[in-house]
């Protein structure tokens, strides 16, 4: 059974794939909450945050088998270049960072390529119709 499950109080959010028993996650996705990260998502998204695309990224049930937790983060250091997302490999330590984060489907492509999570099309296309609403309003 798939489990999609939102701690508000700490910012975490996790989507979990089938698992025999409770498992850490295998990748961890830290966004950058900063304020110039922040502020470059929030032109595209004013209502919205790249949290809450990413989150939009995962259905409520899935044959996925990886776990990945998706975090606000602090500054990841790269102010200028941003959004920023950090994606560390739990097991490794490794991470990657990416820079410019700025749509559901860059979003994706970072899942698909560092997490083995290929997002279904009709999310990614929800989640960007999604944030361009928000800019209408």
């Amino acid at each position: 059974l798939v489990s999609a499950y939102l701690i508000a109080n700490s910012s975490i959010l996790a989507f979990s794939g089938t698992s025999s028993s409770a498992s850490s996650p295998q990748h961890i996705v830290k966004i950058c909450q900063n304020k110039d990260c922040r502020k470059r998502f929030s032109p595209r998204a004013p209502d919205g945050s790249l949290v809450d695309v990413v989150w939009d990224l995962f259905p409520s049930s899935s044959d996925n088998t990886n776990s990945i937790a998706v975090e606000s983060s602090g500054c990841l250091s790269q102010c200028g270049k941003g959004p920023n997302v950090c994606v560390v490999e739990a097991d490794s330590g490794k991470e990657r960072l990416f820079f410019g984060v700025d749509s559901a489907s860059t979003a994706a492509a970072i899942l698909d390529v560092s997490c083995d999570y290929d997002p279904p099309v009709d999310l990614i296309l929800a989640a960007d119709k999604i944030s361009k609403a928000q800019i209408a309003s």
